[in-house]
C-alpha cells in the first residue's frame, strides 16, 4: 500500500522539483541580469551598489544608471528623495550621485535601457528608406539599450569601413549615418557594429539593406571622354505622366525638374500636359545680378544639360511651353544649385581654439572659442566639440587616472553637432572636477567630411578639491566604558589633490536624541568642547554642536578619543579646523551616545592662479582658502548604563537651568505684553506700525554652520569708496569681464528667513513666481476681511534706506488675484508715491498687469482710483491719480458709498527703460528718472511702494541706487556691498543678477561726474550765457561742458558690420556709421550678403517711439 501511494504521488514530486529548479534559474537569471563586482563593470555615469532594502542576500551589488530610470524620474538631483516616486515602488531603491547630481536607477528585465556593460544589444537598426533613387538622401539609425559612451561603434559598407569619427545622440542612444546625393556605389548592405570594453574582441552586428534605383524624372548621365557630358535616355523608373494625361485635358501643367550635376552643369528635364514641341527656358543667378541664360529647347533633346556655371551657386530656372495655335503657354520655375567644387575636399582646421576659466576663484566653468576655417571647402555643416579633463596631479592609488572627464556644456552640446551660427563660435562647458587638466578639440564638417582636428592652444586647470568619497569610520566602545575607539579602514584617496590634514568631530547627544534630525556635516555647527559639551547635554532648546577631538597630518589605523590625549607620534597640536577651532580630546561623559564624522582638509594649488599683477595676487590670496570634504556619520556609540544616575553637579546644572529659563520666560512675557499694546497703539491710532521695525541689526540670528563660517572666512572686507575714487573704481573693476565684480557680488550673503505665510497653499496664487517669497520677519500685513486669516498676505516687505530715514516697501508687480490687494496695500499704508520700474509686456511675456485706469475712475475692491494727469518723458512716464476708499452701510448704495470716502493723492513714476534680469542700457535716463524722485519729500511716515514684476532685483537696484546717492551727500563715500547685504536681510534676492549690481556702481559713478545737467526751458538762455563766460583756464563752460562727453564709462561700441567691405560704399563718411548694437536691418536677399545693410540707426525718444537716422541720398 506504500508503495503504491508513494508510487501515486512520485509525479507531483517531480513536478515539484522541476517547477522549483525553473524558479530557482529564473530568479537566478533576473538577479544575475545586472550582478556587479565593481563601478568598472557599469556604464558611464553608472555605479555599483548595493540595494537600499538589501532585498538580494549575500551582499548582491547591481549596477544603476542614469538611463534606465523611468521618465517620472527626474535627471538631476542632490538628494536620494528626489529621485523616488512614491507612488512607483520599483524607484524606491533608487540612488542619488550627489558629485554628479544625477539620479541612478537599477535596471530591470522589462527595462529596454541596461546598466551592465556586458548586457548591451542592438535594439533597433532602421533606414529611412530602403530604396531611394539617385541623388536623393537616406539615413540609417542603429540605437543600442546602453550609454553610448561606453560603446565602441563601427559602421561598414558591403563589408568595408566606412572611415569617419561618429557621435551617438547620448538622449536617444543611437547613431545616425546621413549618405546624402547617392549614387550607384552607395548601394548594398550597411552594418552597425558594437561592443564594449567587457566583450573582449567580440562585435556585436546588424545589418540592413539600401537599393539605389535610377532618377525619377530624367536619363542617366554618364561622363564621356573625360571633358564632355553624353546623354543616355532610359525609362527605368520614370512614371508614364504624359500616358495619363490627353491632350484633350483641362488640367495643364509643366512639371520642370532641375538637378546639380557637378560644379558647372545642371540637368534640366520636364513633363508638359498638353504635350509641348518645345520649352523657352532662363537661367538667373541669385547671388550675381548681371548673369542669365536664356534658349529655346526642342521636346526632342530633353533632358537637356545647361553648363558654363559656377560651383556651389544658387540659381532660378523659370520655363514657359511654346504651345501651338489656340492655346496658351504654361509656365513653371524651380531652384537648383550647382555642387560645390570643394566637396572634393575636406575643410581646413578650425582656427584660433582657446580655451579660459570663467571664474577665475572657484574654477567650475570654462569658455571654449574658435573661429570658422581658413578654408572651408563648401559650406559647414557642423563642428565637433570634445572638451575632456584629465588627472594632472598623480593619485597615490592610480585610480582612474587615464579616464577622461568630459563636461556638460550649457549651450553646447560635447561630444555632438554644434551648428555654425557665425565665423566666431564660443561654447560654455561646467562641472569641472578639481586637479584636472582640460583640453578640446574642434572638428570642422562639410559635405564631404571631417577636418583635420585643431587643439586648444591654452588649458583650463582646476585646483585641488577634496576627495570624492571618504569612508566612514567605525566606532567601538571600549572596555573602560569612558573611552571609545575610532578604526579608520581606509586613507581617502587623494585624487583630486594632496590632503593637508584630517580633523575628527564628535557630536555628543542625549541618550533619547532622534539622530536622524542631524545635519549633514557640511551644514554642522562647531564650537570648542566645553561649549559644545554643554549646549548638547545641558542647555534645551539649543542647536546641535560639534568639536574637533583629533588632529592628524597623517591618518593613522585608529585612535582613542576621550583619553585626553593626541595620536602618538603626529605633531598635528597647531592644526586647528577653520583657523579657529583646535583639537580637544576632553572627557567623555557616561549616560550618553556619541557619533562624528571625519573632515579632510585640500590647500587650494597656487600654481593654477595666474598671478601676474601684484593687486590681483594680493586679491586671490585673500580668497583661496582651504576646501574640506566630509564623511558620514558614524555609528552612535551609548556609554554608560541606561538608569544614569545625575550628579549633584548636573542636578544643580538643571535646577538653574529651569531657575533661568523660568525668569526669562517671565521677561519675555511682559516684553511681549508691551510690546502688543505699543504696537496697537502705533499701528491702529497713528498708523506708524513700519518705525517698529529695526532691520538694521536684529534680523541675523548668529549661525555658526560650516557654510556660513566658510563664506565669512572666504569673505573679503569690501570697505566703502569716496565719491572722487568712484570712476576709476568702477572702471578697475570692469576689467576681465567684470572679475572685480564678480567676486564682491558672488560673497552678498543669501539669508534663509522663514516664509509661512508665502508657503500656505491658500496664499500660493497671490505669488507671481514660487521662488520669490516674502519673510515673515518683515512681511507687510493687509488687515483681515471676514476672519480669512489668507486676507492678510500680500507678497511684499518693508525695506529701510540709508539710516532708516526713508521707508520703501519692495512689492512683487500686481497679478489678476492681486491688483485688488495692491490697492488696499496703498490705502492701509498710507502711501503716497508709487514707483514701478517695469514694462507691462517684455520679450512677449506679461510681466505686470495694467493696475491703473486710463481715463475714467475704476473700482478695485473697496477702492476707487481716478486718473488725473500724465506726463510722458524720453525714459519715463509720471502719473497722478486720487483715491477713495468704500464706505458701505446697510441703507446706503454703492454709489453714495464711494461719495463717502476719504480722497487722497497718489503719484506714480514709471521707468520704462529697463529689462527684466538685465541693468538699464544706459545711465543717463535712469539718473533724470532719480532726480525726478527726489524731488518729493519722503520721510519714514509715508512709505514709498515700489515694484517691478517679482520686486527683487529692479526694486533692489532702484533702491541701493537711491540710498547710495543719500550716502554720498552726507558723507562723501559709498557702501554698496553692505548696503544691498542688509537689503537681503529684509527681502530675498534683492538685487538680482551682476549686471544689476555693476548699474549701480556705474550709475553711481556717473551721477558724480556728471552730475544734474537738466535745464529748465524758461532759463535755457540764461543759462546758455553763463556757459560762455571764460573760466580760470581760458576755458568756457561749454567747452567744458562738451569735453564731458567723451570721459563715458561705457564700453566702446563696435560698427564692424557696417565696415566690412561690401559695405563701405553704402557709407558717405568712413567715420560716420552705425553702431552694431542699434543698426536697422532690412530683410535679407538670397546671394546678397550686404541686403541687410542701411547707414540708418534706431535711437530712442520716448517711451514708446523711436526715430531712424541715416545717410542722404
Amino acid at each position: 500500500l506504500m508503495a503504491s501511494r508513494l508510487f501515486c504521488t512520485l509525479p507531483n514530486l517531480l513536478f515539484l522539483l522541476c517547477f522549483g529548479v525553473q524558479y530557482v534559474l529564473f530568479v537566478a537569471s533576473v538577479l544575475e541580469e545586472e550582478m556587479c563586482e565593481k563601478t568598472d563593470d557599469c556604464v558611464v555615469d553608472g555605479q555599483c551598489l548595493l540595494p537600499h532594502d538589501n532585498a538580494d542576500a549575500n551582499g548582491t551589488r547591481f549596477c544603476f544608471c542614469s538611463k534606465s530610470c523611468i521618465s517620472s524620474v527626474p535627471v538631476e538631483c542632490s538628494r536620494h528623495k528626489q529621485c523616488v516616486v512614491d507612488s512607483v515602488e520599483s524607484t524606491h531603491q533608487n540612488f542619488c550621485d550627489k558629485e554628479k547630481r544625477l539620479c541612478l536607477c537599477r535596471a530591470r528585465k522589462d527595462n529596454e535601457h541596461a546598466c551592465l556593460k556586458k548586457n548591451l544589444k542592438i535594439i533597433y537598426l532602421n533606414t529611412t528608406r530602403s530604396s531611394v533613387y539617385l541623388g536623393e538622401s537616406f539615413k540609417i539609425t542603429c540605437c543600442v539599450n546602453i550609454e553610448p559612451r561606453s560603446v565602441r561603434f563601427r559602421w561598414f559598407h558591403n563589408d568595408t569601413e566606412i572611415p569617419s569619427t561618429l557621435y551617438p545622440d547620448l538622449f536617444q542612444l543611437c547613431w545616425t549615418l546621413n549618405v546624402t546625393n547617392a549614387r550607384f556605389a552607395d548601394a548594398g548592405s550597411y552594418t552597425c557594429s558594437v561592443k564594449t570594453d567587457a566583450h573582449g574582441n567580440a562585435w556585436l552586428n546588424a545589418s540592413v539593406d539600401v537599393q539605389v534605383r535610377g532618377s525619377r524624372f530624367f536619363a542617366f548621365v554618364r561622363e564621356m571622354d573625360g571633358q564632355h557630358l553624353a546623354v543616355t535616355k532610359s525609362t527605368v523608373d520614370r512614371p508614364n505622366v504624359t500616358e495619363s494625361r490627353s491632350d484633350n485635358s483641362t488640367n495643364f501643367f509643366l512639371m520642370l525638374n532641375a538637378t546639380g550635376l557637378n560644379e558647372a552643369t545642371i540637368l534640366l528635364d520636364w513633363v508638359a500636359n498638353p504635350a509641348s514641341s518645345a520649352i523657352k527656358f532662363r537661367v538667373e543667378s541669385l547671388d550675381e545680378e548681371e548673369f542669365a541664360i536664356e534658349d529655346v529647347i526642342s521636346a526632342d533633346s530633353k533632358p537637356h544639360i545647361i553648363s558654363g556655371l559656377k560651383p556651389a551657386s544658387h540659381y532660378s530656372v523659370s520655363a514657359e511651353t511654346v504651345p501651338g495655335r489656340g492655346r496658351r503657354p504654361v509656365y513653371d520655375k524651380v531652384v537648383v544649385q550647382t555642387l560645390d567644387k570643394g566637396i572634393q575636399a575636406f575643410p581646413s582646421p578650425p582656427q584660433q581654439v582657446n580655451m579660459r576659466m570663467k571664474d577665475e576663484i572657484i574654477r567650475t566653468k570654462c569658455e571654449l572659442s574658435w573661429m570658422a576655417p581658413q578654408v572651408s571647402n563648401g559650406p559647414i555643416l557642423y563642428y565637433m566639440v570634445d572638451v575632456y579633463g584629465v588627472i594632472r596631479r598623480k593619485s597615490i592609488s592610480q585610480v582612474n587616472k587615464m579616464q577622461k572627464h568630459r563636461p556638460k556644456s550649457v549651450n553646447c552640446q560635447n561630444l555632438n553637432r554644434v551648428p555654425p551660427k557665425d565665423s566666431f563660435m564660443q561654447c560654455e562647458f561646467e562641472g569641472l572636477l578639481p586637479n584636472h587638466n582640460y583640453s578640446a578639440r574642434v572638428v570642422a564638417v562639410n559635405a564631404l567630411g571631417e577636418s583635420p582636428p585643431s587643439m586648444v592652444n591654452s588649458k583650463c586647470l582646476t585646483s585641488y578639491g577634496p576627495p570624492p568619497h571618504i569612508e566612514t569610520p567605525i566606532a567601538e566602545k571600549r572596555f573602560d566604558d569612558k573611552t571609545i575607539r575610532i578604526l579608520f579602514s581606509s586613507v581617502p584617496d587623494d585624487i583630486y589633490g594632496p590632503i593637508t590634514c584630517y580633523f575628527l568631530a564628535i557630536v555628543p547627544c542625549t541618550r533619547n536624541y532622534n539622530m536622524s534630525q542631524l545635519p549633514h556635516p557640511v551644514y554642522m555647527n562647531f564650537d570648542v568642547y566645553e561649549r559644545t559639551m554643554q549646549s548638547n547635554l545641558h542647555i534645551m532648546f539649543q542647536p546641535i554642536f560639534a568639536y574637533i577631538s583629533e588632529a592628524f597630518y597623517s591618518l593613522p589605523r585608529e585612535t582613542i578619543i576621550g583619553d585626553g590625549r593626541q595620536t602618538v607620534g603626529d605633531v598635528s597640536s597647531t592644526l586647528e579646523f577653520l583657523g579657529r577651532f583646535p583639537a580637544q580630546d576632553g572627557e567623555l561623559q557616561r549616560g550618553y551616545k556619541y557619533t562624528g564624522f571625519l573632515i579632510v582638509r585640500v590647500d587650494p594649488d597656487n600654481l593654477v592662479y595666474n598671478l601676474t599683477s601684484n593687486g590681483k595676487r594680493e586679491l586671490l590670496q585673500n580668497w583661496l582658502q582651504p576646501t574640506y570634504g566630509f564623511s558620514n556619520y558614524f555609528k552612535p556609540v551609548f556609554l554608560g548604563e541606561s538608569d544614569v544616575l545625575i550628579t549633584e553637579d548636573q542636578s544643580r546644572g538643571y535646577q538653574e537651568t529651569i531657575y533661568l529659563l523660568a525668569v526669562g520666560f517671565s521677561v519675555v512675557s511682559v516684553l511681549v505684553v508691551f510690546g502688543t499694546v505699543l504696537c496697537f497703539y502705533y499701528s491702529h491710532i497713528r498708523g506708524w506700525l513700519k518705525t517698529l521695525l529695526c532691520v538694521e541689526t536684529n534680523f541675523v540670528p548668529d549661525r555658526n554652520s560650516f557654510a556660513d563660517l566658510q563664506r565669512v572666512a572666504k569673505r573679503r572686507d569690501f570697505q566703502p569708496t569716496a565719491v572722487e575714487d568712484l570712476p576709476n573704481e568702477y572702471l578697475l573693476r570692469h576689467r576681465d569681464s567684470n572679475f572685480l565684480f564678480t567676486v564682491e557680488f558672488e560673497s552678498l550673503p543669501n539669508y534663509n528667513f522663514d516664509t509661512t505665510a508665502s508657503d500656505k497653499l491658500e496664499n500660493a496664487p497671490k505669488n507671481r513666481y514660487n521662488d520669490i517669497k516674502a519673510f515673515d520677519i518683515t512681511r507687510v500685513k493687509l488687515e483681515r476681511v471676514d476672519d480669512d486669516s489668507s486676507s492678510d498676505y500680500i507678497n511684499a516687505n518693508y525695506v529701510q534706506g540709508y539710516k532708516g530715514r526713508k521707508l520703501f516697501i519692495a512689492a512683487q508687480g500686481p497679478t489678476l488675484d492681486t491688483v485688488n490687494d495692491f490697492w488696499r496695500l496703498v490705502w492701509e499704508q498710507n502711501v503716497n508715491v508709487i514707483v514701478m520700474v517695469t514694462n507691462l509686456q517684455e520679450r512677449y511675456r506679461t510681466m505686470c498687469i495694467k493696475y491703473w485706469p486710463e481715463h475714467s475712475p475704476s473700482v478695485y475692491g473697496r477702492i476707487e482710483v481716478k486718473p488725473l494727469d500724465c506726463t510722458f518723458y524720453a525714459d519715463y512716464v509720471i502719473r497722478n491719480f486720487t483715491i477713495r476708499r468704500c464706505r458701505t452701510t446697510a441703507d446706503e448704495s454703492e454709489s453714495n458709498n464711494l461719495l463717502n470716502g476719504d480722497c487722497r493723492s497718489i503719484v506714480q513714476y514709471h521707468f520704462t527703460g529697463w529689462q527684466d534680469y538685465r541693468a538699464p542700457e544706459g545711465s543717463y535716463g535712469f539718473l533724470r528718472f532719480m532726480k525726478q524722485f527726489k524731488r518729493i519729500d519722503c520721510t519714514s511716515d509715508c512709505p514709498v511702494l515700489v515694484h517691478c514684476s517679482a520686486g527683487v532685483g529692479r526694486t533692489g537696484t532702484f533702491v541701493a541706487v537711491d540710498s547710495m546717492m543719500d550716502q554720498m551727500a552726507e558723507e562723501g563715500r559709498v557702501d554698496v556691498f553692505g548696503f544691498v547685504s542688509n537689503l537681503r536681510r529684509q527681502r530675498n534676492f534683492m538685487v538680482q543678477s551682476l549686471d544689476q549690481y555693476v548699474f549701480i556702481y556705474k550709475a553711481l559713478a556717473e551721477w558724480y561726474m556728471f552730475g544734474d545737467t537738466d535745464v529748465d526751458a524758461e532759463r535755457a538762455e540764461e543759462y546758455v550765457v553763463e556757459l560762455r563766460q571764460t573760466l580760470n583756464n581760458d576755458s568756457t563752460g561749454l567747452e567744458k561742458q562738451y569735453n564731458l562727453l567723451f570721459r563715458s564709462l561705457e564700453d566702446a561700441l563696435t560698427c564692424n558690420y557696417a565696415k566690412k567691405s561690401f559695405n563701405e560704399q553704402k557709407n558717405r563718411f568712413k567715420t560716420v556709421v552705425a553702431y552694431d548694437r542699434n543698426r536697422v536691418i532690412l530683410a535679407p536677399r538670397l546671394g546678397h550678403e550686404d541686403a541687410t545693410y542701411i547707414n540708418a540707426s534706431l535711437v530712442r525718444v520716448s517711451g514708446r517711439s523711436v526715430i531712424v537716422g541715416g545717410n542722404g541720398n
